[in-house]
């Protein structure tokens, strides 16, 4: 039981990485679609920009860059690390599955670096707020932001916990098994010492007592009176 959740570790991680891997799937399918069915460069970067809650304010740095082929550059950039992101949780639902402290980095390193650009978005949404002239966005939009970045902020917590007690798992297998490897041998190499101790006349009397002893009963005798 995790301190951070209220059932199994490997169920709760399980449980993100399927969702890690339907909102991956989401984000592919909103990509294509609104890159086909936008003409209009402009009217495609608008619909990335809603992203925002997932992070994704990407278009703030392509336009203080004056990249040529924004569009383009954008939906190039959003693929990458959407595949990236779908194998990440893809690799973090079979590390639940097979209990695997490794699988579970990929997904903490995307993870965190989604939370830094959330948390850039959020600042950047937060200073624009102050503008009422030309910020646009709805009252929910922050508070929607906010959560969805705590929400990132407590799955990582959930998988990094996991991932410490399966190593924690590994360690202790590792141990008993050099352990018992050691116990092992040390009885092997006591029993060789024992068949190498020299005999004393008594073990040797008793054995070839033993070894004479017949387990045959004695043959019975006929005596014939004369």
């Amino acid at each position: 039981m995790s301190p951070f959740c209220c059932v199994d570790r490997a169920l709760a991680v399980k449980l993100i990485g399927t969702f890690g891997l339907s909102l991956s799937i989401l984000m592919i399918n909103m990509l294509v679609s609104n890159f086909f069915a936008r003409p209009e460069e402009e009217d495609f970067i608008l619909a990335i920009e809603s992203w925002v809650l997932f992070g994704l304010n990407w278009t703030f740095v392509m336009r203080n860059l004056q990249v040529v082929e924004t569009a383009q550059a954008l939906m190039t950039c959003v693929i990458i690390y959407t595949l990236i992101s779908l194998f990440a949780n893809a690799l973090l639902a079979l590390g639940a599955l097979l209990r695997k402290p490794s699988y579970t980095l990929p997904y903490m390193y995307i993870q965190m670096i989604s939370i830094a650009d959330q948390t850039f978005a959020l600042m950047i949404q937060l200073a624009k707020s102050g503008d009422s002239q030309n910020y646009d966005k709805s009252g929910w939009y922050i508070p929607t932001c906010s959560a969805y970045l705590l929400l990132s902020a407590y799955f990582w917590m959930i998988v990094s916990d996991a991932r410490r007690e399966w190593l924690d798992n590994e360690r202790t297998s590792e141990i008993e098994a050099a352990l018992a490897g050691v116990s092992r041998h040390s009885q092997l190499q006591g029993n060789a010492m024992d068949s190498n101790l020299p005999k004393t006349p008594s073990y040797i009397s008793t054995g070839l007592f033993s070894f004479d002893r017949s387990p045959y009963p004695p043959s019975r005798q006929i005596f014939t009176m004369v």
